[in-house]
């Protein structure tokens, strides 16, 4: 591990004193920085030396700050440049993990924020529990800012863990590339970190199947634009963490894109103390919060994932949450644990219905893969 630290670290003084790495151009002005990046910034040998050592994450452990945030920089920008493509592999898996472990202790990158002026409503049009989404502008395009929430009442680990959640969730936003997830055109921060994405026109799926009377089709093949995602997801290794239909979005075609990426992490990248919505929750998760292993390791993974889809075919055709009739979260966690799913609701069809019970197996080994889901809605589609 010695030998490895030493070859990291004259790596990234070879690049400085070359002039390899970034050059920053431009002015801070205490808000917002607002920079550029010019020349070669080619990381291949350090991140070839760092990606197949035996522990990736061990690898950076003992670099410097400052290298750290050499070593994030580049990183980010070799993959939003695609010099380092995200590959559905062990690799890609192990550069997301890399660059979520990098961004624990680091702000991002200054490639990620936004060089122009953001105009933003001052009334939020809606909020959550780490965040209120503003209504803006960033130049012509329509944007939410998604803007990092502070109460009063926050422990300091809390908010440590909170601004790390949200420095993840920005940057996984930046480097995901896929028409059925929702992308970010970068951060701003004044005074607190605000993710810039466009505009949902049609809002949450949740909102949207309340306000049109949708055919079974048009359930299916929102279904399909979700899974779609969420496969991209999947392939790369990363799961979501908090699948449910207020964070899949209705864009302006009125295709689905999911979202929300503040519970999601990586096979291999250990983010403990997540959060993550216990109506939608698989009974592994349930058992795991009730034994308070939850603070300890991340217990989601893709079978829990698409345990919630099945959860959000239910919620679709409902257009209500999971065991709405019951108030308390702890009842219905014990509901869980015990076997019970949501009551067959009226206008769900047998292939759907039949689709979420099979997302609900008790036995994560034995629910459908994110793939099967898909094919199983791309067979329903062509009925």
């Amino acid at each position: 591990m010695r030998r490895l630290e030493e070859v990291i670290q004259r790596r990234l003084s070879m690049y400085r004193s070359e002039n390899r790495g970034f050059e920053i151009v431009g002015e801070q002005d205490g808000k917002c920085p607002n920079a550029n990046i010019r020349g070669d910034c080619s990381a291949s040998d350090l991140l070839d030396t760092i990606l197949r050592s035996e522990d990736v994450l061990n690898a950076v452990e003992h670099l410097s700050e400052v290298q750290a945030r050499e070593l994030l920089g580049t990183l980010f920008h070799e993959i939003t440049t695609g010099a380092l493509p995200l590959l559905p592999s062990g690799e890609g898996a192990a550069v997301i993990a890399l660059l979520l472990h990098l961004l624990e202790h680091n702000p991002p990158p200054h490639s990620a924020f936004l060089a122009g002026p953001v105009s933003v409503e001052t009334t939020p049009r809606s909020g959550g529990s780490s965040s209120n989404v503003h209504y803006g502008n960033y130049g012509p395009v329509i944007i939410a800012s998604k803007d990092f929430r502070r109460f009063g009442n926050d422990s300091e680990a809390d908010l440590i863990r909170r601004h790390k959640n949200f420095r993840q969730e920005a940057c996984l936003m930046l480097i995901l590339q896929h028409e059925r997830v929702l992308s970010s055109l970068g951060v701003v921060q004044d005074p607190y970190l605000s993710i810039i994405s466009p505009w949902m026109v049609h809002g949450t799926l949740v909102e949207y199947v309340r306000s049109y009377e949708l055919s079974s089709r048009q359930f299916g093949e929102l279904l399909r634009d979700s899974l779609e995602g969420l496969a991209y997801l999947h392939g790369l290794d990363i799961i979501h963490g908090d699948v449910r239909a207020s964070n899949i979005f209705i864009n302006q075609d009125r295709r689905a894109v999911i979202g929300d990426l503040g519970s999601a992490t990586a096979v291999g990248y250990n983010k403990t103390a997540i959060s993550f919505s216990l109506r939608w929750a698989a009974p592994e998760l349930v058992e795991c919060i009730a034994t308070g292993h939850g603070d300890v390791y991340n217990p989601t993974t893709k079978a829990s994932d698409i345990y919630a889809v099945g959860m959000v075919i239910h919620e679709m055709h409902a257009k209500a949450v999971p065991f709405e009739a019951i108030p308390h979260d702890s009842a219905v966690m014990l509901k869980v644990f015990n076997g019970e799913r949501p009551k067959r609701h009226r206008d769900i069809t047998d292939e759907l219905w039949n689709l979420a019970q099979r997302c609900w197996h008790p036995n994560p080994s034995n629910r459908p893969d994110v793939r099967q889901v898909l094919g199983a809605v791309h067979d329903y589609l062509r009925i």
